[in-house]
Parts: C-alpha cells; structure tokens; sequence
C-alpha cells in the first residue's frame, strides 16, 4: 500500500537541472529558485490540462504594510486535482506573498505584479503537498546539482540524460530513461555493463521481482542462486545473470 501512496509524490519530486537556479543575492542567497512552469508542466503531466485535470481557486488576497513604508500581498489558494477512481481531490490550501511596495537605492518601487506573484508562491506551497520539487525542499539538490555528486548518467541507448531517473531498490535499482518525459525507454542496472535486449532486461526485473518475494518467505540466498542460476542465465544472459546476482548478494 505505501508503494501505491507515493507514487504521485515520486514522479513529482525530482525537477530537471533546467529547471533550477541557484538564487545568489538577498536574504534568500544560497537557496534554490525552481521555475513555476516546471510545476505546472509536472502537475499537466501528470493529472492532464489545468481545469480538467487540476485547477486551484483564489480564496483571497490582501496588502500588509509594516509600518516602515514597505508593503507585502498576499495570497491564498486552494488546489485540487482529479483522479479517475476517486473524482476531485480535497483542497490543499497554500499561502504566499510577495512585496508590494519595496524600498530601493532610488526610493520606494510599487509592483504591479505583486498579487500575480503571491498566487504563485501559494501554489507552489500548495502542491509542495503532493511531493512536487521535494528533493530541492528536502536538501537533496543544491541548485542544479544533488549534493550526493550522483549526477544521473546519459542514457546507454540514446546518449541523452535529461529524461534518466534512478529507479526504485525494490523494482531492481538501475536507471531509467523516462518514456513518458521524451526518453527512449531504455533501462539498465550497470552503466558499464553491455546493453541488454529488452527482453533480457524485462527477465532481469522479473527475476528482480521473484528474489524479493522469496526474500521475505526466508529464502537462503546462496541456495536460491544455486537452484535458479541456470533459469536466470538462460533468460537474462550472463550480463544480466550478474545484475541479478547483485541483488541477491545486497
């Protein structure tokens, strides 16, 4: 059930290099800046076009000023999403703001924009809910960069790297270049290791899948090996034999 739970979450979490910037003055100097059209390109990816698939509602908007000349808007918003099964979502509330009147070196500055802004602060902190852009809010990037220095390796098929994704442990690991977002489909555990068919590599995951559901009925994994060796070898061939090994050995 908890695989089920976040499969939303694990599709939105990782933004593309692209879509990141390393935010290097003000208050805010070292943080990230993720690019809204990202989310609303993730949230149409995933849940179809805005008002049919997702849609939010502005629920107010309003000035503060703090007494010193300066003036922030605010906004907040309510988002919802639809799912097939279970028709629209709840609404996940979100706030945001940004400054109205700010103090410049030439005096103060109105912006005409400032209400525009909020709303997208609120939504961004609304669908912060659903998991979009975690692994930025989590610390596991640094700008463009995951701190880990994993970057994500260019795809051994199609040479690309802007659609390769870490696969999951429990699907076998390896990478993936992401079909749904313009990769080639391919999928691979070793980098180095010599391409497989997709056959071998859809064999490589099923045995994968057949050790991890042993693995829990208390199968020794040495008496395992020795019974499906040849089956897996037959299947996966002897680089793909080895990716399972892998796993069995972990």
């Amino acid at each position: 059930m908890s695989l089920v739970i976040m499969v939303i979450w694990d599709k939105l979490k990782t933004p593309p290099p692209e879509a990141l910037k390393p935010i290097k003055g003000g208050r805010l100097k070292g943080m990230t800046d993720i690019s809204p059209q990202w989310r609303y390109q993730a949230l149409t990816e995933e849940f179809g076009p805005c008002g049919i698939g997702w849609r939010y509602e502005i629920t107010k908007l309003w000035l503060e000023p703090d007494g010193s000349g300066l003036i922030t808007a605010f906004a907040t918003i309510n988002f919802s999403f639809h799912d097939s099964d279970r028709g629209w979502s709840e609404p996940i509330p979100g706030i945001g703001g940004s400054m109205y009147v700010a103090k410049e070196s030439s005096g103060p500055h109105t912006s005409d924009e400032a209400y525009k802004m909020a709303v997208t602060d609120a939504l961004g902190v609304a669908v912060k809910m659903l998991g979009v852009a975690s692994d930025v809010y989590m610390g596991n990037m640094d700008g463009s960069k995951y701190k880990n220095n994993t970057p994500h390796p260019k795809c051994r098929k199609c040479g690309k790297s802007d659609h390769v994704y870490k696969g999951k442990e429990e699907n076998g690991g390896g990478w993936f270049c992401w079909k749904k977002k313009g990769g080639c489909g391919e999928k691979w555990v070793d980098e180095k290791a010599p391409l497989l068919t997709s056959n071998q590599q859809g064999n490589v995951e099923g045995w994968i899948a057949v050790w991890n559901t042993d693995k829990k009925k208390g199968a020794d994994p040495k008496a395992w090996w020795e019974e499906k060796s040849k089956g897996i070898v037959s299947d996966c061939g002897k680089e793909g034999a080895e990716s399972v090994l892998e796993k069995v050995k972990a």
